[in-house]
């Protein structure tokens, strides 16, 4: 079996030339004991194992030489998986995501842990089956268990769903671990009420009669309607007498023959009045609308002796006619005149 085994590591390290960048465990010494070492750094190395990151010369085999620098839990991990691992994920940069930081697992399936180891490994942390005081982080997908009673009595133990590794791999970030805490992802479980219960309530909605509402039983919500509103009719007579009237004159009895009378010979002269206010001017003998020889329409005529004849209107028309031709010759006349002196220029211009 141990013969099984050197020939595997042979295999596994037989082509690796490293150089070393501080000082290495024993333990990683002996898992390359098959593997050569450089005095000094060259590019016949394939790997510089790095234990000291602040030195000079791991800058220089990662940007001059382009070497791939690794810690020794590189040669570590390979032995164990029996493959040589990704070099990125071993990388001595204080920059990766998980540096400085120790995982322990709890309530979770194993292909789930294996995952994660992997995740938290590649990034630069650290991951261990016990919680000890070395211990930052505790990923557990339920809030209970020993491990996750024990991380309560450690301010210094983050508490975290494996959600948080995932979302701080994807955001390239390290998210706050407050928002993470495996309480928040409890789902509340429904009580299951008993079949007997069930039964009972089942027995009762059947009892319950559901009328609807038909032509002979009508539904047990009615809507009064609102009365009808009742005019009260008032006789003609009365409501002549309460009509509003002007201030100047008192309500009468329309019954009275006098009274008719007075208002058919007031209605007659205010007739008469606003016919001949429509035709005649105020204050004058001349009509407003000239009439040229035509009869006047039955509609407009007045009572009588209140309107000229059609005779007078002719009469008229030919006096107005005379007198505007009159007083056109005399304006030409006096534009005429030899002695003006606007007409002699008027003359010269011509």
């Amino acid at each position: 079996m141990e013969a099984a085994e050197s020939n595997d590591d042979v295999d596994l390290f037989k082509n690796i030339r490293y150089y070393v960048v501080g000082e290495l465990p024993q333990s990683t010494k002996d898992i390359l004991s098959k593997a050569k070492s450089e005095s000094y750094l060259s590019a016949l190395a394939t790997h510089v194992l790095v234990t000291n990151p602040d030195h000079y010369e791991v800058e220089a085999a990662r940007d001059i030489w382009q070497i791939p620098t690794v810690t020794p839990r590189w040669v570590e991990l390979s032995h164990k998986c029996n493959t040589l691992l990704p070099t990125n994920g071993f990388s001595p940069s204080v920059n990766q995501l998980f540096i400085g930081f120790v995982f322990t697992f709890s309530n979770l399936v194993k292909a789930d842990k294996a995952s994660l180891w992997s995740m938290v490994t590649y990034h630069g942390g650290k991951c261990q089956t016990k919680l000890d005081k070395h211990c930052t982080h505790l990923v557990t997908a339920e809030p209970s268990g020993a491990k996750y009673t024990q991380s309560l009595k450690h301010e210094n133990i983050s508490i975290v769903a494996p959600d948080w590794i995932t979302d701080c791999i994807k955001l390239n970030t390290k998210c706050d671990p407050a928002f993470y805490h495996p309480k928040l992802n409890t789902v509340a479980t429904v009580k299951q009420v008993p079949e007997s219960e069930v039964t009972k309530v089942a027995a009762k909605t059947k009892a319950i009669k559901l009328t609807t509402p038909t032509a002979e039983t009508p539904s047990r919500i009615q809507h009064p309607t609102p009365p009808a509103t009742q005019q009260k009719q008032v006789p003609i007579q009365e409501q002549v007498m309460t009509a509003p009237h002007s201030s100047n004159r008192s309500p009468m009895n329309i019954n009275n023959p006098k009274v008719k009378a007075m208002e058919m010979q007031n209605q007659q002269q205010i007739k008469t009045e606003h016919q001949t206010n429509l035709h005649m001017q105020p204050g004058a003998n001349q009509p407003r609308f000239p009439m040229q020889n035509h009869q006047i329409p039955p509609s407009m005529v007045p009572a009588h002796n209140m309107m000229p004849s059609t005779h007078n209107y002719n009469m008229m028309n030919a006096q107005n006619f005379g007198m505007v031709n009159q007083q056109q010759q005399q304006q030409q006349q006096m534009m005429m005149s030899p002695g003006d002196p606007m007409m002699a220029m008027n003359h010269q211009q011509f």
